[in-house]
């Protein structure tokens, strides 16, 4: 089974309303999330310590100060207002996109789904950069902005219809911009050396021929995956057993009731289940089913 085929259907639906995408395989995001402490202490200075200035941004100070006043950068002067603007890594590549997206005439609104999106994971992103994978960043015209790994590019780009429900789907008239292209260019101002990418596009094979490649058991653990409603509060946690089999505990949060708890039996349908209560000043603030089966792998 493939990373992307899981990585995808853990991911919540898009709606309407949905203005920002990362897409990132797990395999990435996992190296930065389990390296040892000190690393990431190391890492985060790396990427935050004030080392840039405006003159390193070819003293664009109007722009710099417009992006300000649209609140999609924050003053860090010890006087707000005076003396002199330093940035770090991560804020300089940030500032320096920006002012790319300005020559395109995307407006501030457009801009501050790309400060969300690149506030919560620039450092994943950044990393992954570092480690030779490409970043992609995708703009369209709504404000719509998107950061992909090769792996979703590739997704993306051949418009997989399996996937069609939780990442985006090309249109006309967008903006992709690379962002080992700005980390390079920072680097290099600090005279570090610059990344070299190794994986910038993954090209999917036919999903449809790689399901029928499946088996059994795994096509159906990846239906309970995908029947998992995110609206519900649900989970499944999957153990493997020493015998090579599975065990599948599904759980789901229950309306709160006002029934006594030597009734809650009244609830449950399945003849053995768990039932998790939590209780705060006296009250059930929280009642959680979990249903458990064994998945057979012959």
């Amino acid at each position: 089974m493939t990373t992307k085929v899981l990585d995808t259907l853990l991911m919540p639906k898009l709606t309407l309303e949905s203005k920002t995408f990362f897409g990132m395989s797990s395999i990435l995001r996992m190296e930065l999330t389990y390296t040892d402490s000190a690393t990431r202490k190391k890492l985060s200075s790396f990427l935050n310590e004030p080392i840039f200035t405006l003159a390193n941004l070819d003293k664009k100070y109007r722009s710099v100060n417009y992006l300000e006043k649209m609140r999609l950068i924050e003053d860090t002067r010890d006087q707000k207002g005076k003396g002199w603007r330093k940035l770090g890594l991560s804020e300089y590549i940030y500032v320096s996109i920006l002012l790319e997206l300005r020559k395109y005439g995307l407006k501030s609104n457009s801009l501050k789904s790309f400060k969300t999106i690149f506030d919560k994971h620039s450092a994943h992103s950044i990393y992954a950069v570092l480690s030779g994978h490409e970043v992609t960043m995708i703009f369209k015209p709504d404000g719509f902005c998107a950061l992909l790994d090769p792996t979703f590019l590739g997704i993306y780009e051949t418009e997989d219809p399996y996937f069609s429900e939780v990442t985006p789907r090309r249109n006309a008239g967008e903006i992709q911009l690379k962002l080992s292209y700005f980390v390079a260019k920072a680097l290099s101002l600090i005279g570090k050396p610059t990344p070299t990418i190794h994986y910038s596009f993954a090209k999917n094979a036919d999903l449809s021929q790689e399901m029928q490649r499946l088996k059994e058991y795994e096509k159906r653990l990846l239906g309970q995956i995908n029947q998992l409603d995110p609206e519900n509060d649900e989970r499944l946690l999957i153990r493997r057993l020493k015998d090579g089999e599975f065990l599948l505990s599904h759980s789901k949060a229950m309306p709160n009731t006002d029934l006594p708890l030597s009734n809650l039996s009244a609830l449950v349908d399945e003849d053995f289940c768990n039932l998790n209560v939590v209780k705060r000043d006296g009250k059930v603030v929280r009642l959680e089913k979990t249903h458990t089966e064994k998945l057979s792998t012959a």
